[in-house]
């Protein structure tokens, strides 16, 4: 892989824009960062992004290939890299993306950027199965996980079982998950529930709520994970599972 980091481009010419109008560079670039990216943090896919767009000279390319990278991020916890490949090049050159793409783009960004770690997180509604409301501003213990989902979000059953987990062996020490549903039909939800365990607590945004959720929380790359302590204020965001459980290793031990 620390060969593959430095020559996997090898035989693809990123000066020939005739490229665009197929998914070679767009399935070279999502093996690249999918499978070969060493380290797997920010640091190491920012490298990667560098190293991919040095690949080029040619404006038409450069502009595919950071509408492609974005796309990429997109639908991943790496909030940072997406927002520094939005810093560095969309910023400077907006006709990178279409104005609807852009409208798309900045709305993310500003969400990301306004719901930063050290901020308190937005108060929103939410209800169980019985229809009782909570407020997230009523929760007070000192270590809360947030899980956003979808009943069909790619590989939430494992996520659940996974989280299933952290909290048999961490909720005795002060932690709390409450699993948030962003569906939009209630039965569906429930459905889902039925079919899958669930060892703590489990919700769906009030509808009323729907629009405070997706202006304010990374609801576009799910399950999106936030941490909170017991004033609201965000400790971590947006994150995977395996991340979740070193943190508590690091609290609890």
């Amino acid at each position: 892989r620390e060969f593959l980091m430095l020559h996997f481009f090898d035989n693809i010419d990123f000066n020939d824009e005739r490229l665009i109008k197929t998914d070679l560079l767009f399935k070279a670039i999502r093996t690249y960062i999918d499978q070969i990216v060493l380290p797997r943090n920010a640091g190491g896919f920012n490298y990667a992004n560098e190293f991919i767009l040095g690949k080029t000279n040619n404006p038409k390319v450069k502009k595919y290939l950071i509408s492609e990278l974005l796309n990429i991020y997109e639908t991943t916890q790496l909030e940072e890299v997406y927002t520094k490949l939005f810093d560095d090049y969309v910023v400077m050159e907006p006709t990178i993306l279409t104005d609807k793409q852009r409208l798309s783009v900045m709305h993310k960004i500003n969400i990301i950027k306004n719901d930063s770690i050290g901020q308190k997180a937005q108060d929103f509604s939410f209800i169980d199965t019985l229809g009782t409301e909570i407020q997230l501003s009523s929760i007070k213990t000192d270590f809360n996980i947030i899980v956003f989902y979808q009943s069909d979000t790619k590989n939430i059953a494992s996520t659940i079982k996974q989280l299933n987990y952290i909290y048999t062996q961490y909720h005795e020490k002060g932690i709390q998950i409450f699993a948030i549903s962003m569906d939009n039909n209630t039965k569906r939800w429930k459905s889902f529930l039925r079919k899958n365990k669930f060892e703590y607590n489990n919700y769906i945004v009030k509808k009323e709520s729907k629009e405070i959720v997706t202006d304010h929380y990374n609801t576009w790359s799910l399950p999106s994970i936030y941490i909170l302590d017991q004033h609201n204020v965000i400790m971590k965001k947006p994150m995977n599972v395996d991340y979740i459980r070193r943190e508590c290793k690091n609290v609890f031990h």
